[in-house]
C-alpha cells in the first residue's frame, strides 16, 4: 500500500502479487475479507500499469465469487467490487465500461434512498459524470449542464454525509475521500462560466473552491467561536456531546446506525431554530454562500484570489466594482518561486526568478488591480511566495526592490479564505495593549535544565543545540516599556505561563524557536522555556498545533517572529495547515509571522520599525510595508537578499490599532513636586508670627 500511495505501481503490485499467492495457500477453497481488498488495490495496480486483461480478470472473480457464495455476499463488497470497477475502468480510458458500472450501481443503489448513507455514492455519480464527459465529442452547453447537475447531486450527498461525519467529528476524511468531486465540479463549472460567461458560475466556482480548501477550518472556527461568543446553554453541548458519543463507539448493527442518524438529524433541526449562529458555523452545508462578497471587502482594497483548477492556474480579481477571472502562466512555477529566495542561487539568478514570478502571477491583473491596498489568497505553492518582492524588470541589485518591486506601490496582506472577509467588522477591543515572551535560550537556561534533569535518558539533546536569541529578547524588553506592557522572558517565558496569559491583549508577541512538521502538521510546534520548577513535566515545553486550537488566544495581531511558524503544509481538500493558522482559530484576529527561515538580527530591526509605525497609528499592513523599507535603506550587503526579510507577512485584519501610551515617571514628577511646594508655603505661612 506504501507503494501505491507514492505511486510505484510495480512494486505496488509485485508485493500485492506475493500477499495474493500467500492468502490463496493459507485460505485453500474460501477467500477473506482482507484478501479481497487486496486484490481491489492490486486491480488497480493493473489499472495504473494499463494491464487491463488483469484488472478485469481480478475483477470478475471476484463477481463470481460473490454471486455463487464462495465469498459471503453482502451490499458493501458488491459495490466495493463495482467501483472498484469502475476505477479501474476510467483509469484506462475505457469510458463506456465505467458508464455500464456506475449505472449498474445507480439501479441497485437508488441515490435518494442511499445518499444519506453509502459512502460510494458522491464518487459513484462523479464517475459517470467523468466517463459520459469523455465520450461527448460536442461538449455543449446544455449537456455540461446535465454533468453539472448530476455533480451537484453528488455535492449534496457530500453535504448529507456531512451531518453524520460531524456527529463522528471526521470532516477531514469526507473531504479527502471526495476530492474528486469538488475537482471535477470545479473544472465542469469553469467550462459553463467560459462559455456562456454567466456570473452565476464564476460565483458557484468559488463557492465550490472555498468549500472544499476551507471546510475542516470552518469547523474548527465555528468550535472557536462558540466558545467566545454564542451563549450556548448548557443542556444544549451535554445533548451534543451525548449524540457524538454514539457515533464515536461504533454502532454495531445498521439499526443502530440509522437510529444514531435520526436522533442527530433531529438535534440539528431543532439547534437550527434555538441556535442558528451556532449551527451555521458548526454543521450548515460544506458549500459556501459568496453572495454580496463585494459589501465585505475593505475600503479602497482589491482581493486576489489565486485558485488551481486541474492542472491551470487562475486568479479571481475583485474590488468594489469590478470582479474577473484570469488565467495565468504556470511552467515551471514552484522551482521558479523556490530560486526567488535560496541563498544558493545569485543575486543574477534570483532577479531573474522575480521579474519571471512578476509576468506569470501579476502583469496580466496589473491594470486591474486599482487600489493601493492588496489582500492575496494564495493556493498551494504560493503560499511560499511573498509577492511584495516580484518586479516588473529584472533588477541590478536587491537595493533597487525598494523603489522597482511590488512593496514600493501596495499595502500587501494576506488571508485564508473568501468566508472570513468581512465575518468581523469590527475590531474587539482589550484594556491591555501588550503581552509578550521570550526565552533567550542563553547558556545560563540551558545549564539551569540540565541541572534539573534527574535521568540524562529523558535530556531534550534538541534543546540545547537552539541558537541563543539575544536580539529578540531586546526587542521585547524595549517595547514592553514603550507600550506599558508585561513580559516574561527567559526561564519565565514557558509554555505554561503563556497559555495562562497571554489571552485578551492587543498584541502578543513570540520571539522563540518554532518546528515545523510538513508530514504531520499538527505536530508543528513552538518552542519555550523548560518548566525547571516542575520536575514531573519538565520537558512539557512544546506546544503542538493541535494544542493551539483548543486555546483562548484572543487578540488584535499575534506576532510569530520564529522560523518558519507560516510555512505551509499541503493536504488535499484543506490547503495550508500552519502555526500561523491556529493562531487565527484560537482568537487572532491577524497574525505577522514568517513563511521562511529569517535571521534574527534583521527580523528583529524590521520589528523594531513595525512597532514604531504601529504606535504612530498605521495600518498593519502599511506599517510593515515601510518598516521594511526602512530595512533596505539601512543595510547592505548580503543581508538585502530577500530571505534575510521578505518572509514576514501579515495575515487577516489590517486595521490600525489604538495603543496607549504609558505615562513615564517623569511626568507624574512635576505635580508632585508642585503639591510638595504647595506644602512647604502652606506650613510656613503657618509657623510665621502674627503682626499685631
Amino acid at each position: 500500500r506504501a507503494y501505491f500511495e507514492m505511486g510505484d505501481y510495480q512494486k505496488a503490485k509485485q508485493f500485492y502479487e506475493k500477499g495474493n499467492f500467500f492468502h490463496a495457500k493459507a485460505q485453500e477453497g474460501s477467500i477473506s475479507s482482507d484478501r479481497f481488498f487486496s486484490d481491489m488495490n492490486l486491480a488497480l495496480c493493473y489499472s495504473h500499469l494499463k494491464e487491463k486483461e488483469k484488472a478485469y480478470e481480478l475483477l470478475d472473480q471476484h463477481f463470481e465469487r460473490l454471486a455463487t457464495g464462495t465469498l459471503n455476499s453482502d451490499s458493501r463488497l458488491n459495490n466495493t467490487v463495482l467501483v472498484t470497477y469502475a476505477r479501474a475502468a476510467l483509469q484506462m480510458g475505457d469510458f463506456e465500461k465505467v458508464v455500464s458500472m456506475t449505472n449498474i450501481f445507480i439501479h441497485n443503489n437508488p441515490i435518494e434512498k442511499n445518499k444519506a448513507v453509502n459512502v460510494f455514492v458522491p464518487e459513484i455519480l462523479t464517475l459517470n459524470a467523468q466517463a459520459k464527459y469523455a465520450l461527448n465529442a460536442q461538449k455543449s452547453i446544455d449537456f455540461l449542464k446535465e454533468i453539472d447537475e448530476t455533480l451537484q447531486r453528488a455535492l449534496d450527498c457530500v453535504n448529507e454525509h456531512k451531518l453524520v461525519f460531524a456527529a463522528n467529528q471526521n470532516t477531514e476524511s469526507l473531504i479527502l475521500q471526495n476530492i474528486e468531486v469538488f475537482d471535477f465540479a470545479k473544472r465542469i463549472t469553469l467550462e459553463l462560466y467560459q462559455k456562456t460567461k454567466d456570473d452565476q458560475y464564476l460565483e458557484k466556482l468559488l463557492n465550490i473552491h472555498e468549500s472544499s480548501i476551507y471546510a475542516r477550518i470552518r469547523d474548527r472556527l465555528g468550535i472557536r467561536e462558540y466558545v467566545s461568543g454564542f451563549n450556548i446553554s448548557p443542556q444544549i453541548i451535554a445533548r451534543e456531546k451525548a449524540l457524538q458519543n454514539k457515533f464515536q463507539n461504533n454502532p454495531n448493527s445498521v439499526e443502530q446506525f440509522l437510529e444514531a442518524s435520526s436522533a442527530w438529524g433531529n438535534f440539528l433541526d431543532s439547534l437550527k431554530q434555538v441556535a442558528p449562529a451556532y449551527y451555521k458555523l458548526r454543521y450548515a452545508s460544506i458549500a459556501t454562500d459568496l453572495t454580496g462578497l463585494r459589501n465585505q471587502i475593505p475600503k479602497e482594497t482589491t482581493i486576489l484570489r489565486y485558485v488551481f483548477i486541474d492542472d491551470q492556474l487562475y486568479v479571481y480579481v475583485l474590488d468594489a466594482e469590478d470582479e474577473e477571472l484570469v488565467l495565468l502562466e504556470k511552467e515551471n512555477l514552484d522551482q521558479i518561486i523556490e530560486v526567488s529566495s535560496s541563498f544558493g542561487a545569485s543575486e543574477a539568478e534570483v532577479s531573474f526568478a522575480l521579474y519571471n514570478l512578476y509576468v506569470m502571477l501579476w502583469k496580466p491583473i496589473a491594470k486591474k488591480v486599482k487600489n493601493k491596498n492588496v489582500i492575496i489568497l494564495p493556493d498551494r505553492e504560493l503560499f511560499n511566495l511573498s509577492f511584495e518582492i516580484l518586479t516588473p524588470e529584472p533588477i541590478e541589485s536587491y537595493t533597487e526592490l525598494a523603489t522597482k518591486s511590488l512593496l514600493g506601490q501596495y499595502n500587501i496582506s494576506y488571508h485564508y479564505s473568501l468566508q472570513l472577509l468581512g465575518t468581523k467588522t469590527k475590531m474587539l477591543d482589550f484594556e491591555e495593549d501588550f503581552i509578550a515572551f521570550a526565552p533567550e535560550f542563553d547558556d545560563t537556561m540551558k545549564a539551569d535544565y540540565q541541572m534539573a534533569i534527574s535521568d540524562s535518558l529523558f535530556l531534550d539533546k534538541t534543546y540545547l543545540t537552539l541558537l541563543p536569541q539575544p536580539f529578540s529578547f531586546e526587542l521585547v524588553q524595549k517595547f514592553t516599556r514603550k507600550f506599558g506592557g508585561s513580559s516574561f522572558l527567559n526561564g519565565n517565558a514557558s509554555k505554561q505561563l503563556f497559555t495562562k496569559n497571554a489571552k485578551e491583549h492587543k498584541i502578543i508577541h513570540i520571539g522563540t524557536h518554532a518546528e515545523s512538521n510538513n508530514v504531520s502538521p499538527e505536530l508543528s510546534r513552538l518552542v519555550f522555556a523548560k518548566n525547571v520548577s516542575d520536575s514531573v513535566n519538565i520537558n512539557d515545553n512544546y506546544l503542538y498545533t493541535y494544542e493551539i486550537y483548543d486555546q483562548n488566544l484572543s487578540s488584535n495581531l499575534a506576532i510569530l517572529t520564529a522560523c518558519e511558524t507560516g510555512k505551509p503544509t499541503y493536504q488535499p481538500g484543506e490547503g495550508m495547515i500552519s502555526l500561523a493558522h491556529a493562531f487565527n482559530y484560537a482568537g487572532s484576529e491577524s497574525i505577522l509571522t514568517s513563511l521562511s527561515k529569517i535571521d534574527e538580527k534583521s527580523s528583529t530591526q524590521i520589528m523594531d520599525s513595525f512597532y514604531g509605525y504601529l504606535h504612530a497609528g498605521k495600518s498593519k499592513d502599511m506599517a510593515l510595508r515601510l518598516a521594511k523599507l526602512d530595512y533596505l535603506k539601512t543595510n547592505e550587503g548580503r543581508t538585502l537578499h530577500p530571505q534575510y526579510w521578505a518572509g514576514l507577512v501579515l495575515m487577516g485584519n489590517t486595521s490600525a490599532l489604538e495603543l496607549s501610551e504609558p505615562v513615564h515617571w517623569s511626568l507624574w514628577l512635576l505635580p508632585v513636586l508642585f503639591i510638595i511646594f504647595l506644602m512647604m508655603i502652606y506650613i510656613s505661612a503657618k509657623k510665621k508670627p502674627c503682626k499685631r
